[in-house]
């Protein structure tokens, strides 16, 4: 069984999840503020470059071998990063076309309303950020960021503060109890699996699969 589209449950596109408040806001939160902006290193898109999606790494990131399998590789951190910081948004080509699903650990969806509107697929490194290189957590507890979309696009959060030294590690929950994790090859660029380890818990990200 291999991921293939990801997608969010039915929330207001404009609201905003703060984990101090454990609630959602229309907008910013109120309390605590807007989530602090993590700029991509600029690069323009270059057709055929492979190494685009690393060259958009902020300057405090780095590529290395994944904790997740040893045959791939992951992004960590050089220096510390504090929660509530926003990373993105998830580049890649966007679609319209259902029919041009496929079997790939690159592509979200992207909704209005309960509906979904097109898609962003990041399979080409050369039409996407270092987003696509984020490794999926074996669980909650190992987790490190959270998905959300936003205005039509998606991001990731830092849910809590990231030590210097420490993997990028996206969390969609597993309602849908996945078998399979989508990991990145070092070599090949290619999407990998491996099995989740971690214990089942509900999470407002579905993968269909």
């Amino acid at each position: 069984m291999v991921i293939n589209y990801r997608e969010v449950d039915g929330l207001n596109d404009n609201s905003m999840f703060c984990e101090l408040c454990c609630c959602d806001w229309d907008g910013d939160c109120p309390v605590h503020g807007p989530l602090k902006v993590i700029q991509d290193t600029k690069v323009p898109p270059g057709v055929g470059d492979r190494k685009r999606d690393v060259k958009t790494l902020p300057h405090f990131l780095s590529t290395g071998q994944s904790k997740i399998s040893e045959s791939s590789t992951g992004v960590w951190a050089d220096k510390d990063i504090p929660a509530r910081h926003r990373l993105g948004p998830y580049e890649g080509t966007l679609s319209t076309d259902r029919r041009q699903v496929r079997t790939t650990g690159y592509r979200w969806k992207i909704k209005k309303g309960d509906r979904v509107h097109h898609s962003v697929n990041a399979e080409d490194p050369s039409c996407s950020n270092w987003l696509r290189r984020v490794n999926c957590a074996r669980s909650e507890e190992e987790a490190n960021l959270i998905p959300f979309q936003h205005r039509g696009l998606i991001y990731f959060r830092t849910s809590k503060p990231i030590p210097k030294g420490s993997e990028l590690l996206v969390y969609y929950g597993d309602d849908s109890a996945p078998r399979e994790l989508t990991v990145h090859s070092e070599t090949s660029g290619e999407a990998v699996t491996s099995s989740p380890a971690g214990p089942s818990s509900s999470g407002v990200w579905d993968k269909i699969v």
